[in-house]
């Protein structure tokens, strides 16, 4: 969950702060704080100058198993179980911990799909993630099209699926 939310953060804001992990797991900061300490000392993260904190090598390659098996909870909830996309953040954090690797490339063969509902790629077997040519909506002039929401918060997926945004 830890590798995850700093993935996450780091994908939609560049960075991952202390703060920002314990909201999005609703954990006091101190708990997030020992965690991160434990996964510093193994190798998993290392704290920036900034004082944010960023993914190994080998914290990336564990925390995209996890990307993986979230995105793939994030389908099969919508496309195959129906959920409102908006829900389904929230819920595959619960799932995601029961896919194992069969039942992930099930999923993956059934919805027959390389992105999840919010538009972001889901990395393949083999840790790789599909490079995704876009800009963020703050360095957009004039129109454009949404293809993503990184940060996937359920107040900004209420919000856009209120809005008819997909």
């Amino acid at each position: 969950d830890y590798l995850l939310a700093i993935y996450e953060l780091m994908e939609s804001y560049g960075e991952a702060r202390l703060t920002e992990i314990a909201r999005i797991l609703n954990v006091a900061p101190s708990s997030v704080e020992e965690k991160l300490d434990k996964m510093t000392a193994s190798g998993l993260t290392k704290k920036n100058k900034r004082g944010s904190f960023e993914l190994t090598e080998a914290g990336m390659r564990v925390a995209l198993v996890a990307v993986r098996k979230h995105r793939l909870a994030e389908r099969l909830l919508t496309d195959i179980l129906g959920m409102p996309w908006a829900e389904a953040h929230e819920e595959s954090r619960i799932l995601e911990h029961a896919i194992d690797e069969k039942i992930a490339d099930i999923i993956e063969n059934r919805t027959q799909s390389r992105f999840c509902p919010h538009g972001n790629p889901i990395p393949d077997k083999d840790g790789r993630v599909m490079p995704v040519d876009d800009l963020p909506l703050l360095k957009v002039e004039g129109k454009a099209r949404i293809t993503r929401i990184t940060y996937e918060e359920f107040d900004t997926l209420y919000t856009a699926d209120a809005l008819g945004l997909r």
